[in-house]
């Protein structure tokens, strides 16, 4: 997760990173979110959805690759 927008880390160092990893046979994935900046989806922020979707798109993640079973508990 990663705003597009981020001074802090360059959005394109972040692309970067996960071609590297990509091609060194590991799973990475990066969901850029437009018009946001560093740490965006921090509990607190806002109204609280980035860190709702940021969250339930982790855990569908990790329930990929098997390390976590069961139902979603946020709505």
């Amino acid at each position: 997760f990663h705003g597009i927008d981020d001074f802090v880390v360059p959005f394109a160092d972040v692309k970067r990173f996960t071609a590297a990893m990509q091609a060194a046979g590991n799973v990475c994935k990066l969901m850029g979110f437009a018009g946001k900046g560093h740490g965006f989806f921090n509990f607190g922020r806002e109204d609280g959805a980035a860190y709702r979707e940021t969250l339930r798109a982790a855990d569908r993640f990790l329930a990929e690759q098997g390390f976590l079973t069961g139902a979603p508990t946020l709505g």
